[in-house]
């Protein structure tokens, strides 16, 4: 993967929604180039994001650097990708008009 040898899913819980922290996260990583897609889930956590990294020290570092120092976030959980099973897939967009 071009250097990037760490596929991490990282799930985001927040401890309170009333203080705008949601808000200020999405910003923050919108900008974050490490984040190839961020999700707002439901289930127990609020956000899904997919992170690429260099190694597991790098990854660490995304971690401690930036994800703890964002308000609000009471949990971290995260999932290393061991393969790539399927990814990019069509699907068919119908035509208006057609049934």
């Amino acid at each position: 993967m071009l250097g990037l040898d760490i596929m991490a899913f990282v799930h985001i819980r927040f401890s309170t929604h009333a203080d705008h922290a949601p808000d200020a996260f999405e910003a923050v990583i919108a900008q974050l180039p490490q984040v190839v897609a961020c999700h707002k889930i439901t289930g127990d956590a609020d956000y899904v994001l997919q992170v690429l990294a260099e190694d597991l020290d790098s990854y660490s570092d995304f971690i401690e650097q930036v994800l703890r120092r964002q308000v609000g976030i009471a949990s971290i959980q995260s999932s290393l990708a061991l393969r790539e099973v399927k990814t990019g897939s069509r699907i068919a967009i119908p035509k208006p008009g057609k049934d």
